[in-house]
């Protein structure tokens, strides 16, 4: 970009050191008065506590945090500033920046839109900015009003990467909901780990929820760690697309399918009941616009985790996780990042986050079918019955014996049957099945713990075709 870094540079500390200035004024006054009014506070400030469970919660206070944003906005009181009138021309008149903003005047969006309407919107990313970039500093440099070298250095160099930049990197992190883990970090592989949430990223991921988020503000905020997505670069667009990009769940194609992959690890470990409402973009090495001295994340929503959730399950007791708890994860996730197991895992997932088991079992069938009966259309049901007999010669599912799992197979797609053709009375004679003592369980809660079984079989074996399940009838 044709941006003078050192031009930039100069004009933004002017801009502090006058705003610090014209606020230290004010505080002033403030002081010689029994009572003042002059600055207000952030609205709906998140802070942080746990609940008995061990999960956070979150609360918004609306006295906890001085907002000298908008001190420095009221009554256009920046246009008194003769270093912001500095800091507009120079945007104004340089092309990047000007792209960049999408300073209105300069587009063809400009027609027939009134002298207001331009001046608005051009001081959105031009004044605007400022008083957030000076509220942030100031809470980045503890509240106090003494110009700070190095504090600007590193919020200066931050701002310059995120605007001058052709690629961007990213953190990528998943909050993982309802359960807790005992560890601050566990490495799944050089990029990817379980690792604890900070509290400025708890506390910003909680106070930017996204705009079309659906869940229930107490599940949003349960969750003790994440999955952490490392390296990862974004095309560095126009600010505003850039945040629309990133705050759209349809944006993270490729990460998506790793997220996938990683939720269905833990499944298949732990047959945990979990989810995920959030993926967060975390900036790594760049910020445009933090808000105090929280940190600039992006979050972008997707409703993924078990229905019950939103029924006050947060007040229930809460697994707990060591790392002895993931052995072998690294190794499975591996192995299930593949093609041979998309498909399977994405309807693993699917099963576990529905609001109803007749459509888990659908999820639970096409899965299994894809992975034992991808070879051929025909006899679906019936070669699929065989090859599950055959795995679980290899490692007993329960206590089922070999004629007790053919069994077990055509009651699953009894089941499956019934749902598919809307048969009320057979769905209720189908879905449970009596065990061991004339005990009843579900097929949904059999069959969810028969594909995991499944899979973990084919991966211990590693067994990449039907055709190796075929030779052990030899």
């Amino acid at each position: 970009m044709n941006i003078v870094k050192s031009t930039l540079e100069s004009i933004l500390k002017e801009c502090i050191l006058e705003s610090l200035e014209i606020i230290k004024e004010q505080k002033e006054k403030d002081r010689e008065r029994s009572w003042t009014w002059t600055f207000e506070h952030h609205e709906k400030f998140p802070t942080m506590s746990y609940m008995e469970n061990g999960l956070p919660s979150f609360h918004l206070n609306s006295y906890h945090k001085i907002d000298y944003s908008k001190f420095l906005m009221k009554d256009d009181r920046y246009n008194q500033f003769s270093s912001w009138k500095k800091y507009y021309d120079y945007v104004l008149e340089n092309e990047d920046l000007r792209k960049y903003f999408q300073l209105m005047e300069f587009t063809t969006l400009n027609k027939n839109v009134k002298e207001e309407s331009l001046m608005f919107y051009n001081k959105m990313y031009t004044y605007y900015y400022l008083t957030d970039y000076i509220d942030s500093y100031i809470h980045h440099n503890q509240n106090s009003l003494d110009f700070v070298e190095s504090t600007f250095k590193v919020q200066f160099e931050k701002y310059f990467e995120a605007i001058s930049k052709k690629k961007l990197n990213l953190i990528i992190a998943v909050p993982i909901l309802f359960i807790i883990f005992d560890f601050d970090e566990y490495k799944i592989d050089e990029r990817i780990s379980i690792k604890r949430i900070e509290e400025p990223v708890q506390l910003a991921r909680n106070y930017r929820k996204s705009y079309n988020s659906s869940s229930h503000d107490t599940v949003i905020g349960a969750a003790t760690h994440a999955f952490y997505i490392n390296n990862w670069t974004i095309e560095n667009q126009v600010q505003m697309s850039k945040e629309f990009s990133l705050a759209d769940i349809n944006s993270f194609r490729e990460p998506r399918a790793i997220i996938e992959t990683l939720f269905g690890t833990l499944r298949l470990l732990l047959n945990v009941e979990t989810g995920y409402c959030q993926i967060l973009s975390i900036p790594k090495g760049w910020l445009f616009r933090g808000k105090a001295e929280l940190p600039e994340i992006f979050v972008a929503s997707e409703r993924n985790y078990p229905e019950k959730f939103e029924n006050y399950g947060w007040t229930e007791k809460k697994l707990i996780i060591s790392e002895n708890d993931l052995n072998n994860f690294s190794l499975f996730f591996s192995k299930l990042n593949t093609q041979q197991f998309e498909l399977p895992v994405k309807r693993l997932n699917a099963a576990f986050v529905r609001k109803n088991d007749e459509d888990s079992i659908i999820d639970i069938t096409i899965a299994l079918e894809s992975l034992l009966t991808n070879d051929s259309t025909s006899e679906i049901a019936y070669r699929l019955s065989v090859r599950v007999t055959q795995l679980c010669k290899l490692s007993r599912f329960r206590d089922f014996e070999n004629n007790e799992i053919f069994e077990l197979c055509k009651k699953i797609y009894n089941y499956r049957s019934a749902v598919v053709h809307g048969d009320i009375k057979r769905i209720e004679k189908t879905k449970s099945l009596s065990v061991v003592k004339s005990q009843e369980i579900k097929i949904i809660e059999l069959s969810a713990e028969l594909l995991r079984h499944l899979i973990k079989v084919m991966i211990e074996n590693d067994i990449k075709h039907t055709k190796q399940i075929d030779a052990l009838l030899c």
